[in-house]
């Protein structure tokens, strides 16, 4: 089954390190558009929340993320758009 948009909002930074390439592997495989909220080194919510494992900068989650998806620009218009990173299917 594959979904046309997969989201994930404030999802990633709770994971363990060893887990993400597990679960990006497995959302990759099941949607073809994904829109991912992050909040990134510098975002003053990422250490807020004492939740929050993984703590990068927008450089790596876009290295990392573009093992898994083909990413896209994000419009600069939306809300919150320094945090979303747009993606699809490779």
């Amino acid at each position: 089954m594959s979904y046309d948009l997969i989201t994930c909002i404030d999802i990633f930074e709770h994971l363990k390190y060893e887990d993400l390439d597990i679960v990006l592997e497995k959302i990759s495989k099941a949607g073809n558009k994904f829109l991912f909220s992050i909040p990134f080194v510098g975002d003053e919510h990422l250490d807020a929340d004492k939740t929050h494992i993984i703590k990068e900068s927008k450089d790596w989650w876009i290295e990392k993320l573009n093992k898994y998806f083909k990413i896209k620009n994000t419009p600069k218009e939306w809300l919150f758009a320094n945090q979303i990173i747009v993606g699809e299917r490779k």
